[in-house]
């Protein structure tokens, strides 16, 4: 019987099918894989392969606007004006926070905006500097947190959320800090890359540290025996008055029967 190649080729399809159903093994590369691990494997590797190709693209765009950029010269386009780093700032829910479960602030956070001449967000590539200087009550101000965040951080440290657009940085504040609420300025200063123009901001903040959840209980209980030994000493207080009272009535009840007695010797005499 002779088939056509169209008869062939749906016979192979079928059988094909049977196998990828059935989960048989297949020798590949001297080793036995399931034809649904081969499948799955390509389509892994075309991925793979499609993330480079659109590597490949953005590089090759980028060397073609810089090929673009040195041909056609510095003379400008009438109207147009290129975006410029003007100013960082730093975003309104900077300052310091609380991990989950810990008593107290632990670390600082920077939402850091970079913008242009238009006040637009305006990415950029640079190294940074996130400083924390605690200002106590009494004494000096002093640094207790100094991070230096290279080009790679910085760049991967690029946020876009239902926040807005920002860099985000984080620092950990020093586990031996000590407890209360302290009044600081938190300071990032970045150098941008390709001019190496250097930008500065800086934020009030507080800082709230209080006492771990062992020492608040130790504190309850002692404020706690306080107060019993206040009402104790009102008892015993209480006590007291009692039984003066009890006394004095009882010394009157023997006066009077004093004076009763007397009266009657009295009346006996006459």
């Amino acid at each position: 019987m002779i088939f056509s190649h169209r008869s062939m080729m749906s016979v192979l399809m079928l059988l094909c099918a049977a196998v990828i159903l059935s989960g048989c093994s297949v020798k590949i590369g001297g080793g036995d894989k399931k034809v649904s691990e081969v499948i799955e494997e390509n389509l892994e590797l075309r991925k793979q392969v499609k993330e480079l190709d659109e590597q490949l693209e953005l590089r090759i765009s980028e060397a073609k606007a810089l090929r673009q950029q040195i041909n056609a010269g510095k003379e400008p386009i009438p109207g147009a004006e290129p975006p410029v780093l003007s100013r960082i700032k730093l975003g309104r829910y900077s300052g310091s926070i609380s991990d989950d479960g810990a008593v107290g602030d632990t670390q600082v956070v920077a939402y850091v905006q970079t913008e242009d001449q238009f006040g637009r967000m305006l990415p950029v590539a640079g190294v940074g500097t996130m400083q924390v200087v605690l200002i106590p009550d009494d004494g000096e101000p002093r640094m207790i947190v100094e991070k230096r965040i290279n080009a790679k951080e910085w760049r991967e440290s690029y946020r876009s959320n239902f926040t807005g657009t920002h860099y985000t940085l984080r620092a950990d504040l020093p586990s031996d800090m000590p407890m209360g609420t302290f009044d600081g300025t938190l300071r990032v200063t970045l150098r941008q890359a390709d001019t190496g123009a250097v930008f500065s901001t800086q934020l009030p903040i507080k800082i709230m540290r209080q006492p771990e959840p062992e020492s608040i209980k130790h504190e309850a209980d002692d404020a706690e025996a306080v107060k019993d030994q206040e009402n104790h000493a009102a008892i015993n207080a209480e006590a007291s008055e009692t039984d003066v009272s009890d006394v004095a009535e009882t010394t009157a009840d023997v006066e009077d029967h004093a004076a009763d007695g007397e009266k009657g010797i009295v009346a006996d005499e006459k």
